[in-house]
């Protein structure tokens, strides 16, 4: 990264560490790749163009190029310039009756932004942080989500949403209608999810590993999902992930914003601030080389 993207990345997290933060709370995973942490972004900005033109939202690619990764705290959301890295806050989530806190996001390839929280499953504005109730029946503890192509399941059609279960390491299908989820495949013995996953067209899949301390990041096989070890991250609780030109960009529980090598795994520290992540997502047709 050029010492001007430092610099104006540095700028951005100090503002909003100055601004906001979010309350520390243990939990069982972050259910799709939370984590509140790192601080970022001016607080303001177009929220992803004003309204998204990639199937009306999320961080597709719209009409003008631009396209953006997403990371939240528990009660907020935040956009990530992919190329400047420089985040901005999008807003306060806008709970349709009662207050809830979200786990995690996915973004499909049309750009339609997914979340859940323990029990629940939303649709999330992109640009106003609202959020629509779509089911309160959601079984299970996930740390993990993300859509992922139909192709990895073996299948055809639209993109499939997908949790990692916070111990077990099982991924299931989740009908964001129904709450409904069904078991798809499982990381394998060795591996226990620490916070979410990503998949990407043309990338493939990848997951955080917890790994003595310091979380590993994994590659996850199609349609089993069994997990083989990249290399150790250096750092922990990375329950946010998001991907972008052959990049991993990772957000952990801690406030640290983290640039993951995809062949290693070594991550490498952008910046931190107060805000704690709980989750990151990203569209499944990011793109996969510079």
């Amino acid at each position: 990264m050029s010492n001007a993207g430092r610099v104006a990345l540095a700028a951005s997290m100090t503002i909003l560490a100055a601004a906001c933060g979010d309350s520390p709370r243990d939990r069982v995973g972050d259910g799709g790749g939370g984590g509140g942490g790192g601080g970022g972004g001016g607080g303001g900005g177009d929220a992803g163009g004003g309204g998204g033109d990639a199937g009306g939202g999320g961080d597709g690619p719209r009409s003008d190029g631009e396209a953006y990764v997403f990371a939240h705290s528990s009660s907020a959301l935040y956009r990530i310039d992919p190329d400047t890295l420089n985040i901005t806050l999008v807003g306060e989530f806008d709970w349709p009756s009662f207050s809830d806190e979200m786990t995690d996001l996915a973004i499909d390839g049309d750009g339609r932004m997914i979340g859940i929280s323990f029990g629940a499953v939303y649709e999330v504005d992109p640009v106003t942080a609202r959020a629509t109730l779509l089911s309160s029946s959601l079984p299970g503890e996930y740390n993990g989500l993300s859509f992922v192509p139909a192709e990895a399941l073996g299948q055809t059609g639209p993109d499939v949403l997908v949790g990692l279960e916070s111990t077990s390491g099982a991924v299931s299908r989740i009908d964001p209608l129904t709450g409904d989820t069904t078991v798809v495949g499982d990381m394998g013995g060795s591996f226990e999810s620490s916070g979410d996953l990503v998949s990407v067209v043309g990338f493939g899949t990848v997951a955080t590993a917890e790994g003595g301390g310091n979380d590993t990041l994994v590659r996850l096989a199609p349609s089993t999902f069994l997990a083989s070890a990249l290399g150790g991250t250096g750092f922990g609780d990375l329950w946010g992930l998001g991907y972008w030109k052959n990049r991993v960009f990772a957000f952990s529980e801690a406030g640290q914003f983290v640039v993951v090598d995809v062949t290693t795994g070594a991550g490498t520290l952008v910046g931190s601030g107060s805000v704690r992540w709980w989750g990151a997502a990203v569209t499944t047709r990011a793109p996969v080389v510079e």
